[in-house]
């Protein structure tokens, strides 16, 4: 029993932050050496991206306004 606890507790990976994975860094079955990076982690909770706005439209900008922003090769 002892011997399951302890392999468990090596098998395990611990995010060092609640996030979404970016990226996949292993396969399955593939041995990961201590310290070595498995995944690439994001964190999405604030996130800011440059655009272009045709000028037209800036007069309906205002400062701190949010936006949606859909990115099709995300999904």
């Amino acid at each position: 029993r002892d011997l399951a606890a302890k392999r468990l507790r090596d098998a395990t990976l611990v995010a060092p932050f609640a996030g979404t994975v970016a990226a996949k860094r292993t396969e399955i079955g593939a041995l990961v050496t201590p310290g070595a990076p498995a995944f690439v982690l994001v964190d999405l909770g604030e996130v800011r991206v440059k655009v272009s706005v045709a000028e037209s439209d800036v007069g309906a900008l205002r400062a701190g306004q949010s936006a949606r922003v859909d990115l099709p090769a995300l999904g």
